[in-house]
Parts: structure tokens; C-alpha cells; sequence
């Protein structure tokens, strides 16, 4: 009879988990952080899940100048993103593991035939406004890191 009590709790405990974890991974909201790039100061949403990855900034009318959204993933890759349901044009950014630059586009339009990758893997791709770049001398070999915390 305890054993059976046991293995009952244990499935109950497992249950929970396993909802915590779908909940976590089905997030719809992006979490809100703010980085450097560089010296240049940006407020940007994480989009760290599968949902959010997806939808990007489609749909949108517009970023604010100190705006962007940060895909963050969970290995490197080389990883393509596509211009599909886009009402403004963005530079796109891509990251190594150790944040470091390593490719970047500018001036992206849209376009739903065009796929953009980078020339290596990535772990992290930040989009912007358009001019973006140019505006803040952004260039390959520049850093992000993550304000107020240890990331």
C-alpha cells in the first residue's frame, strides 16, 4: 500500500512538471531586457521559444529608436529568417555563443522568396530598425551583453 502511495505522488509530482515546463515553453508574451550593443543602449524582446521565434516582429507596424526583438536559441546554428507579414524595413544582426558580431544585414525589406541566414553558426540574431547600424557604427567583431544581470 505505500508503494502504491509512493508511485501515485511521484506521478502527481511528475504531472505538475511536465505542465509547469508546457506553460514555460508555450509563453506568447515576449519578456522584456534591456542590452548594449557596442556602447548603444536597447530596450528588446526575447524571443526565446518556438511561438515567439516564428512570429518575430510580423505583424507590427513599427519599433520605437531604442527598440529591437532578440531571438535567443538554445545551441548554434545557422539559422534563416524570412521577411513574411513585415510592415518596415530592419537590419538584422547575428551573434556567435560568446556574443560577438558576426554577420549583419541592413536595410531588409520585404521580400517572402528571400531567405537570410548568416555566413556561420549563431546563438543570438537581434533586429532593428533599418539604419539602425549605420546610426550607431555597429559593426562585425561588436559585443552585446544583457544590462543588470549575469547573463
Amino acid at each position: 500500500m505505500i508503494k502504491l502511495i509512493k508511485i501515485f505522488l511521484i506521478l502527481i509530482i511528475v504531472f505538475i512538471a511536465v505542465l509547469f515546463l508546457l506553460k514555460a515553453c508555450n509563453r506568447k508574451k515576449p519578456n522584456y531586457r534591456d542590452i548594449t550593443v557596442g556602447n548603444k543602449k536597447l530596450n528588446v524582446m526575447i524571443a526565446d521559444n518556438a511561438f515567439l521565434r516564428e512570429k518575430g516582429l510580423s505583424g507590427r507596424d513599427y519599433l520605437l529608436d531604442n527598440q529591437g526583438m532578440l531571438f535567443v536559441f538554445q545551441k548554434p546554428g545557422k539559422y534563416y529568417f524570412w521577411m513574411k507579414g513585415m510592415k518596415f524595413p530592419i537590419d538584422i544582426i547575428w551573434f556567435d555563443k560568446d556574443k560577438k558580431i558576426v554577420d549583419l544585414k541592413q536595410n531588409i525589406k520585404k521580400d517572402y522568396k528571400k531567405l537570410l541566414k548568416p555566413n556561420q553558426k549563431v546563438k543570438y540574431v537581434l533586429e532593428t530598425n533599418k539604419g539602425w547600424l549605420d546610426k550607431n557604427n555597429i559593426k562585425v567583431g561588436d559585443q552585446f551583453k544583457f544590462l543588470n544581470n549575469k547573463d
